[in-house]
């Protein structure tokens, strides 16, 4: 509309320039010497506007003479104008040489005008000198149109919102339209509004509250007023859509037909929520151990809907759930609820004493979560242990001599337990435990930390003395366990094993060192081999010298009756047994005799040094 206006203005403006010039350059002369000038001009030279109303024009009458004009006034319209009446007001001043005046021009537009009116105003100018010129005459035409876009009406009402018409409940308890009242009558309006329910397809019936914040008003012609629509939302409201409409009446139309209506609809969507609550919240649980509790889902949408239970948090694996994990949650029922039982069987991969919080939650499908609750589990303390040895034999041990390995003991349960390390050590034999003397069963007690610590472990020494007596083919067991300090069963248990190094010695001794007999007989010395070793050697017999030449014959055999002559024997550890030395006299000659040298060699003893300092060494031994 003001673009428009400001287009004719322009139009105007350059029509107003062009009639000045024109009656500039063609100056309208007086017949007989001084005749009377002037110009007309109108400002603006077009306007629109609405059935009913007026346009209104200035009209400018300037004196272009020498001499003093008066000027008469008349107005003239084309044969278009149907509708269109004019009128002119007159100028009574006399207008001064070179001077102006102005009027108005009024052209009322009724309502039966039709697009469009020409109106001429022409004016007769008359000298007031005496005696007087010629007058002058001149005109100017106006266009006055019908706008279109104005109302012609004296009632009318609309009404506006710039809030989208149909909404999607988001959560908000209170849901708002705003809504513009406008009065488009040519006068004052008082207005009234209804909230009323619509019926049209889809539209569920009016349920849910709505308020309009005024519903009787007065408003000025082409001016406006603003009013709220505000819908209550109560909590968990049925899914569905509901429709309104704004009814608005001008109540002060005699007519009485001014209305105008707005319709706007709010769609509640379906809401998939709920709330949750364990039967336990804290549960202590030892690892290897399993409880059971249950959680149950209250539906607080406004639908029903499938829940799915799952769990999270760092620990989910403990739990299994017994049965299904999902199902139907109920809604607008006496119980909108759906529980679900669940185990949880937790392991030993935290320490004793901590906590672990498992989140048990509520899934839309396979959607968002929608509920959870927390449960913590408390984990309460795995036992178990093992043992080992740094050597688990100790081989080649002298007897009287001592070995030793370290027993490591590990907690391999979650918390710090008191342990209990035993060893059962032979008869005869003796240890030490962590230096304690042990002879049968000692033990000693460790403490130890969870295994996820870094004093989850310990050493202990074992110390065994081997006796004075033990034989080299003795390998003897001695057990090493570890078990509650309290007892029971064994945790674990291992082996220490100890062999005896070899030793050799031997004691040779006869009681007839002396023997007399008839030429060819059989003489015998019998000696006693003592094994003072620990373990069973073979001992070689040999003569190694005579003192008659030629040499008498010898030869050995044991004592067992056996006349087998015999070239070595073989005798146990720590034993003793008796040979034989024959000897047959070849002597002829009356007090003949012969001494001879008799070696035994422990075949099994490689040492051939002479510790002992007789000059024989200490394999052997002679008589």
């Amino acid at each position: 509309m003001k673009n428009r206006v400001q287009c004719w203005k322009s139009v105007v403006l350059v029509v107003l320039m062009l009639a000045s010039l024109l009656t500039a350059s063609v100056p309208v002369e007086a017949v007989g010497g001084r005749d009377a000038s002037m110009t007309i001009t109108a400002n603006p030279f077009a306007q629109s506007v609405a059935k009913g109303e007026t346009a209104e024009y200035t009209i400018t009458v300037k004196n272009t003479g020498s001499e003093d004009i008066t000027v008469q006034l008349s107005t003239s319209q084309g044969g278009e104008c149907n509708g269109y009446t004019s009128q002119v007001d007159q100028i009574t001043e006399v207008i001064g040489a070179g001077e102006s005046e102005q009027t108005n021009l009024r052209v009322n537009v009724t309502e039966t005008a039709g697009e469009s009116c020409e109106t001429t105003v022409t004016g007769v100018g008359n000298e007031q000198a005496i005696p007087p010129g010629a007058s002058a005459q001149e005109d100017v035409t106006v266009t006055t149109s019908v706008d279109g876009d104005a109302t012609n009406e004296m009632w009318a009402v609309e009404l506006l919102t710039a809030d989208p018409i149909s909404r999607t409940w988001g959560g908000d308890n209170l849901v708002n339209w705003e809504i513009e009242v406008k009065n488009k009558g040519r006068t004052n309006a008082t207005i009234t509004l209804e909230l009323q329910d619509d019926d049209a397809p889809g539209c569920n019936p009016m349920e849910l509250d709505g308020e309009l914040s005024q519903t009787t008003l007065s408003i000025d012609n082409d001016s406006s007023e603003f009013v709220d629509l505000d819908i209550a939302v109560p909590e968990g409201q049925e899914a569905k859509k509901q429709c309104w409409n704004i009814h608005a009446e001008v109540t002060n139309d005699p007519q009485g037909n001014s209305t105008d209506d707005l319709a706007v609809d709010l769609t509640i969507p379906e809401l998939h929520e709920c709330t949750s609550i364990l039967i336990d919240e804290l549960l202590s649980i030892d690892p290897g151990q399993t409880k059971s509790t249950t959680i149950t889902f209250t539906n607080t949408g406004n639908s029903q809907w499938s829940v799915n239970a799952a769990v999270s948090g760092s620990q989910a694996n403990w739990v299994d759930f017994d049965g299904p994990s999902s199902g139907t949650l109920p809604y607008n029922t006496d119980d909108d609820t759906k529980s679900f039982d669940f185990d949880i069987s937790p392991d030993d991969s935290l320490s004793s004493g901590d906590e672990v919080i498992l989140t048990i939650v509520g899934k839309d499908g396979n959607g968002p979560i929608k509920c959870s609750s927390d449960l913590v589990i408390r984990l309460g303390q795995s036992h178990g242990a093992s043992v080992g040895l740094s050597k688990a034999q100790m081989s080649n041990v002298k007897p009287g001599e001592n070995d030793s390995t370290d027993i490591i003991v590990t907690n391999q349960g979650n918390g710090q337990e008191v342990m209990r390390v035993s060893v059962i050590i032979p008869d005869g034999w003796s240890a030490k435990l962590d230096g304690t003397l042990v002879t049968g069963v000692g033990s000693t007690t460790v403490t130890l930390g969870s295994k996820h610590g870094s004093d989850k472990q310990e050493s202990l020494t074992l110390e065994v003395f081997v006796p004075e007596d033990a034989l080299a083919d003795e390998i003897i067991t001695i057990q090493v366990s570890v078990t509650p300090n309290s007892g029971g069963i064994a945790y674990d248990m291992v082996d220490a094993t100890v062999t005896v190094a070899p030793t050799h010695g031997m004691l040779v001794s006869t009681s007839a060192e002396d023997q007399t007999g008839k030429s060819n007989e059989f003489v015998y010395f019998p000696f006693t081999i003592e094994n003072t070793g620990n373990t069973a050697d073979s001992f070689r017999l040999s003569v190694i010298g005579q003192t008659t030449t030629p040499e008498w014959s010898t030869h050995f055999i044991w004592e067992d009756g056996d006349e087998t002559p015999v070239t070595q024997i073989s005798i146990p550890a720590r034993t003793e047994k008796q040979a034989i030395l024959v000897v047959k006299i070849e002597g002829e000659e009356e007090l003949a005799n012969t001494r001879l040298t008799v070696r035994v060699t422990n075949t099994g003893d490689s040492n051939t040094g002479d510790d002992n300092g007789d000059g024989i060494p200490d394999n052997q031994a002679e008589m």
